[in-house]
């Protein structure tokens, strides 16, 4: 199984639609935590929420750090892509790290070595996230 920390950031409010943001994105930077932003606002817009997956060797290295620290560094990234102080203030914030979760042994994605996808690609349902 892959390691993986699953975070989810609530806000009063959805800053980042006042700065014209959809709230979804990809980050390339590797000194940051997370690959991907999501925002997991409900449908009705309660609940404001961003969405992010902290994976692999990210994973292993920040699962050492407190739930405090991963929960700083995530708002204080948020505030520089999102360009709102908004972001340093949530009022909730959740992770499940099944990185350190006994008897599990990894997150919701495993590892497919060589010839399982084409082999098994009819078996395999491989979710793809767009940002627009």
């Amino acid at each position: 199984m892959g390691s993986v920390i699953k975070t989810v950031t609530y806000y009063k409010t959805a800053f980042w639609e006042t700065k014209g943001f959809h709230g979804s994105c990809i980050v390339i930077d590797d000194t940051e935590p997370v690959n991907f932003i999501l925002n997991d606002t409900k449908p009705d817009g309660s609940y404001p929420a961003l969405l992010s997956y902290i994976p692999g060797g990210k994973a292993i290295s920040w699962n050492q750090k407190s739930s405090e620290e991963r929960k700083a560094a995530l708002c204080k990234l948020y505030s520089k892509i999102f360009k709102s102080e908004d972001a340093l203030q949530p009022i909730n914030y959740l992770e499940f790290a099944w990185i350190g979760t006994p008897f599990i042994g990894g997150g919701h994605s495993p590892f497919y070595p060589p010839g399982v996808i084409t082999g098994y690609a009819r078996y395999v349902l491989i979710n793809v996230y767009f940002c627009r």
